[in-house]
């Protein structure tokens, strides 16, 4: 309405790093160029934008903007959709695993004092209780890519709390039928659940879950290594 004054927010809340990880990731840095630091006396712990009066109003960007949309920059410019929406044929899929490494996010979950891992039930690292984890999709933020992949591998939503860096692991099988491994640039974050008692819906590429304390013995190289820095 002319004359009002609306508040502008994306009702799409992220922490702080999820916010500085996104600005790496536009300008093409690394982020091995964060640094973590001890919360000063008096640290701001959140900010937040109220929006209520423009929920329902139509304003001069032609959107639309509707109470409980969760709509944020990357949504509104077509950039992000569910992988199942866009899907990479079988062929192409080959092709990319045989020559290139896999950009993924693999997710340290705690709860109860302990590690989430799942079993897994395809290769690589068949049989294996491992971390959950996932491919990072086009033009979506590796942020964005470890809630994704909490929601379809666990059924549940997680808060980050710590970006452990990146990791470099080789595989000598694949899942794919004539590739005989697999190679992922994988960046480890270190997260908990949102709810203190979650339902795991689980995925096809897991059998179980479990909560692992330390010690942790007998576990995949990869998973140790994860462990061993957390």
């Amino acid at each position: 309405m002319v004359g009002e004054v609306y508040t502008i927010g994306s009702h799409a809340e992220k922490t702080n790093l999820e916010g500085t990880e996104a600005m790496l990731d536009a300008v093409g840095a690394d982020d091995d160029l964060i640094n973590f630091v001890e919360d000063r006396a008096g640290h701001d712990q959140r900010y937040a934008l109220e929006t209520e009066e423009n929920r329902n109003t139509r304003l001069g960007t032609g959107i639309h903007v509707r109470k409980g949309s969760r709509t944020n920059r990357r949504t509104l410019l077509g950039l992000t959709m569910p992988a199942k929406d866009k899907p990479i044929p079988p062929s192409e899929w080959r092709t990319i695993v045989d020559n290139v490494p896999l950009v993924s996010v693999d997710l340290i979950v705690e709860h109860d004092d302990g590690v989430l891992l799942g079993k897994r039930e395809n290769d690589p690292a068949n049989g294996e209780w491992f971390v959950p984890g996932g491919t990072v999709l086009k033009n979506e933020a590796r942020t964005e890519a470890v809630h994704r992949v909490a929601e379809e591998e666990l059924g549940e939503s997680v808060i980050i709390d710590e970006g452990l860096g990146t990791y470099e692991h080789f595989y000598d099988t694949s899942e794919i039928e004539g590739v005989d491994s697999k190679h992922y640039l994988a960046t480890a974050y270190r997260c908990h659940l949102a709810h203190d008692e979650p339902t795991f819906s689980g995925d096809d590429q897991h059998s179980a879950f479990e909560v692992f304390h330390p010690p942790f013995n007998d576990l995949h190289p990869y998973v140790q290594q994860y462990l061993d820095d957390w």
